[in-house]
């Protein structure tokens, strides 16, 4: 049995192949198959498994470091007549019909910003739209530290609109880490999600027809991405604790994790510290990630600013220029002589 899969590393837990010799459109040979063709092997049924239609699923992953958002695209190739054969020599691939889907990017989503006069809400909307008319829904869940979750299912032509939770009564906010309207923010994953049977189930028959039974997501999947952002936070590398002595114009380090410093499309932001005590001390900001994506960001102190039991607060901002709310921030006292 073999199939024909996409660009790149390719593992499908049952097989998987390189792609290096040469980096091209197909991965490598693998004995005596033809490059672009991965052999697959599996265990017999057994045990009432094979009542059970078959699926062969090919997924693409970052493999980015665990401080930052994981994200994945996959498709999902249906057996013909639901028989698995046996086919060494991959004279009878089976072939995926489908390219993997783009992204549900939400690092460009507009991080829980709350309306005035209502704080409890928390709207999000990805800033662009991230390509997905393929996709029949989008599925954001909030997460707090106790796994408690909120489950949004989105239009994906209501990308860029997005929505805005209301706020809770009886019961603890998601959008928090605690649970409670305040300190940390959740952590947050979107999934974009294709279905079909025969043709393409758009959003409104599958929510609102009563097609939409979960239980069922598997029966219809035909491609799904997702971007899981975990909990943005920021923390202080240099000085490592409070009480340091600085010296004017020396540049200090901040650890950011789960949010991409930047101005592209595809990042988060930018990190201000800004200054408590002191004389002559304006904010620094760092919009450039410089660090090759460790989200190490280095920042150069005012050339001017001086002062004893100085408080350095590191802050994380969105692009629009709002800090993220609720608030990523991390304070540290130093001396600046």
């Amino acid at each position: 049995m073999a199939i024909t899969p996409g660009r790149g590393l390719v593992d499908l837990g049952l097989g998987s192949a390189t792609n290096s010799l040469p980096a091209d459109a197909k991965t490598d040979a693998q004995s005596s198959l033809t490059p672009g063709l991965i052999s697959l092997r599996m265990a017999p049924t057994h045990h009432g498994l094979e009542s059970y239609a078959y699926a062969v699923v090919s997924e693409a992953l970052s493999g980015e470091a665990l401080d930052h958002p994981l994200e994945g695209s996959a498709i999902v190739a249906r057996v013909p007549q639901n028989r698995l054969p046996f086919d060494p020599l991959g004279l009878t691939p089976i072939a995926f019909s489908s390219p993997y889907p783009g992204l549900p990017d939400n690092r460009a989503l507009q991080l829980h910003q709350r309306r005035p006069g209502s704080p409890g809400a928390a709207p999000a909307a990805l800033a662009v739209d991230p390509g997905l008319s393929s996709a029949t829904m989008i599925q954001v869940a909030f997460a707090d530290r106790l796994g408690r979750k909120w489950l949004v299912l989105m239009d994906p032509a209501q990308a860029t609109t997005g929505f805005v939770l209301p706020t809770p009564t009886a019961m603890p906010d998601r959008t928090f880490w605690d649970g409670t309207s305040s300190g940390a923010r959740s952590s947050m994953r979107v999934d974009a999600l294709a279905l079909g049977d025969a043709s393409p189930i758009a959003f409104q028959r599958w929510v609102e027809l009563g097609s939409g039974n979960p239980a069922r997501l598997i029966d219809f999947t035909t491609s799904f991405s997702f971007v899981d952002s975990g909990r943005p936070t920021v923390s202080w590398l240099t000085p490592t604790s409070s009480g340091a002595t600085l010296a004017k114009g020396s540049t200090v380090t901040v650890k950011v994790a789960h949010f991409k410093v930047g101005t592209a499309v595809s990042a988060n932001g930018f990190v201000r510290v800004s200054f408590v005590g002191g004389t002559n001390c304006p904010s620094v900001d760092a919009t450039i990630d410089a660090s090759m994506g460790l989200g190490e960001i280095d920042l150069a102190l005012p050339i001017n600013c001086a002062g004893i039991n100085v408080v350095m607060t590191a802050t994380l901002f969105d692009q629009a220029g709002s800090a993220l709310a609720p608030g990523v921030f991390e304070n540290t006292t130093v001396t600046i002589q």
